[in-house]
């Protein structure tokens, strides 16, 4: 009886794995089928448009004018999140541009969206669509898309209207920004790393007159990187010029001229090939610039709750102080002191977007050490007590690479401090 239970058991688990295999065939099959069927509005070929011998893939792009359209993009979105589950050692990138109209001098509009979906396969699929036309489903995919945390997502000089609109607009939630934020890069914080270490180490071999911080422009940096030719980028300017100066164009998405297609498109067909430069070659460094991307739009929009409570209390305490041999240390001083002399070997500090962050971290880890080793006073000579001070480290383990950077912070304050007062 026994025997007969067991067959049976086993029977059921085979026909139970027979029927999830047909399923996902079935679901495969469903969604391949759709894939090739509708005609692109443009077809670019990687060998022509990229470097030589970096890119053989064969882009398929469409401008998601009319619904049928819009459920195919859909279809496509679907695929590409289930290869990812399918696949998780594969990598898979998500090329992200915007592009707005202005509607009076301080306000702009989201008046296009482009999204370039490249994977391990020779063909990549970039839709330019514009986000508040599309169906609510429509919607639904392309937020789950934007929040798959496994996906490297790559724009490039997002911070003034591109990360507002998607963290304002478009995701909303907290739980799905930190999805988004997961794995996502901004190339022009990379191009400003670059720039400023090469400025660091010309400016420490005392050649600091002439030297030129170069600008991170899309176009400069794509060529200092061998992702496309000159003659490419020329091609670029040259379509450019043909379709006139981008601020001036009411951007519609049922009436694009050439130029501004091919404009948009290009916007997002390089990003993916450009963070491979830096992700492949296991660059700690890559991996900060990352996590501060994410974190720093974050408390700058008050997502970030911890970092905005930390900056309030901190700037509070500034002119708090402590004495030692009879003569008075304001704490403000002694950051400022300390700030001016470290040497930053990966001067994430001197990026701009990055500065301030780094600033009130920084203030927090000297202020953290000298409450350790010191009574620190009140402006009425009140002595300053706190019991939470810590909770900061325990939520900045959340951005371990930022975390481990800090903690050499931490390390070189120590050492400062037994310096001058021990």
């Amino acid at each position: 009886m026994a025997t007969v239970k067991k067959i049976h058991f086993k029977n059921n688990i085979n026909k139970f794995f027979q029927f999830f295999f047909v399923q996902k065939l079935i679901q495969y099959i469903n969604i391949i089928s759709i894939i090739d069927y509708m005609k692109p509005d443009k077809i670019l070929y990687g060998k022509d448009e990229f470097y030589p011998n970096i890119n053989n893939k064969i882009y398929n792009v469409y401008k998601i004018d009319n619904i049928k359209k819009e459920k195919y993009m859909n279809r496509i979105f679907k695929y590409f999140i289930i290869n990812q589950k399918d696949n998780i050692n594969e990598k898979h990138f998500i090329g992200i541009d915007f592009e707005f109209n202005k509607i009076s001098k301080n306000d702009r509009d989201v008046a296009m969206m482009q999204i370039n979906l490249e994977n391990n396969l020779e063909i990549g699929y970039i839709f330019l669509l514009y986000p508040p036309d599309l169906q609510l489903k429509s919607k639904k995919r392309l937020i789950k898309l934007l929040t798959v945390s496994e996906f490297i997502k790559i724009l490039h000089g997002s911070e003034s209207l591109d990360i507002p609109y998607l963290f304002n607009q478009l995701l909303i939630k907290k739980k799905l920004i930190n999805k988004f934020c997961k794995n996502f890069y901004d190339t022009k914080y990379i191009c400003d790393y670059i720039n400023t270490n090469m400025k660091a180490q010309t400016l420490e071999l005392k050649q600091q007159d002439g030297v030129v911080t170069k600008s991170c422009s899309i176009y400069d940096f794509l060529l200092d990187n061998k992702i496309v030719t000159k003659n490419q980028i020329n091609m670029l300017e040259k379509n450019e010029e043909m379709m006139g100066p981008i601020y001036l164009i009411n951007i519609n998405i049922y009436k694009l001229s050439d130029s501004l297609f091919n404009y948009t498109l290009y916007d997002v067909l390089y990003l993916p090939e450009l963070i491979k430069k830096f992700i492949d070659i296991n660059d700690n460094s890559i991996l900060i610039i990352s996590e501060l991307s994410g974190l720093v739009n974050k408390y700058k929009r008050n997502i970030e709750n911890k970092f905005n409570n930390l900056e309030l209390q901190i700037n509070n305490i500034n002119n708090y102080f402590f004495i030692y041999k009879n003569k008075k240390f304001t704490l403000l001083n002694i950051w400022n002191n300390f700030y001016s002399t470290i040497n930053d070997i990966n001067i994430f500090k001197n990026i701009n977007y990055f500065k301030n962050f780094f600033k009130i971290i920084i203030k927090y880890i000297v202020y953290y050490n000298i409450y350790l080793k010191f009574n620190i006073l009140k402006k009425n000579k009140e002595q300053f007590l706190i019991n939470d001070f810590d909770k900061y480290f325990k939520w900045l383990k959340l951005y371990p690479n930022v975390y481990k950077l800090l903690l050499t912070y931490n390390q070189l304050t120590l050492k400062y401090i037994n310096k001058e007062f021990f």
